[in-house]
């Protein structure tokens, strides 16, 4: 949104300033986990091109994994449809909408959080997750790689497909060190999404903006 101001609205860069989405460490501030293995997932979503579900799915699928669905019914049916044409369907679920307050407790269940779409903005759903120390696995794709850095405080994969597969065999095989990257997720959110940062940096903005 940044570069489209700049080069169809030609706007100067120093005019505008980004403040990302917070996040309410208050309540997303679950202890990261030790475990170190990945089994089970969980992705809160909305049901559109854009979220790559299709890709995710088929991932799933090779990958021999679980995953439960979080977000809104209306649409997925086509999803549903979707799920019947891979061999092991009974691995994917719908659970509806959960409200914000409840997902907390029930990330708790889950080893990782996955998130494989094609392009993002600043994706709340993902950060909130960070926060609530979880482990990420997400597409190397905008508005996602500049939160998570791979091996760091998450991990990223591409649109190649077994590549999930890939991932889960060298995790499992304890190739990283998986509650420490669960903190550096942890301390991302803290130091640069939590409502008390955001808060300064809009504090800041408006002053550099109605200063004389």
């Amino acid at each position: 949104m940044k570069k489209f101001l700049i080069n169809d609205f030609y706007q100067k860069e120093k005019k505008i300033y980004i403040n990302p989405n917070y996040v309410d460490t208050s309540l997303f501030s679950n202890k990261p986990s030790s475990k170190n293995t990945i089994k089970k997932f969980v992705t809160v979503t909305r049901f559109d091109d854009q979220k790559n579900l299709s890709f995710l799915f088929r991932e799933i699928n090779i990958a021999n994994c679980r995953l439960d669905v979080i977000g809104p019914k209306n649409d997925s049916y086509k999803y549903l449809n979707l799920t019947k044409k891979i061999s092991k369907p009974t691995k994917i679920r719908f659970l509806g909408t959960i409200d914000n307050r409840s997902l907390s407790n029930k990330y708790k269940k889950y080893d990782a959080f996955i998130l494989l779409s094609k392009y993002e903005g600043n994706p709340k759903a993902l950060l909130e997750a960070m926060s609530n120390g979880m482990l990420i696995v997400a597409s190397n794709v905008s508005g996602i790689n500049n939160i998570i850095v791979n091996n760091k405080n998450g991990f990223l994969i591409s649109f190649k497909e077994g590549e999930l597969f890939s991932l889960i065999n060298d995790v499992n095989k304890g190739k990283y060190d998986l509650k420490k990257i669960r903190i550096n997720a942890k301390k991302f959110i803290t130091n640069n999404h939590s409502l008390i940062q955001i808060a300064k940096n809009e504090d800041s903005i408006y002053r550099s903006v109605f200063t004389v």
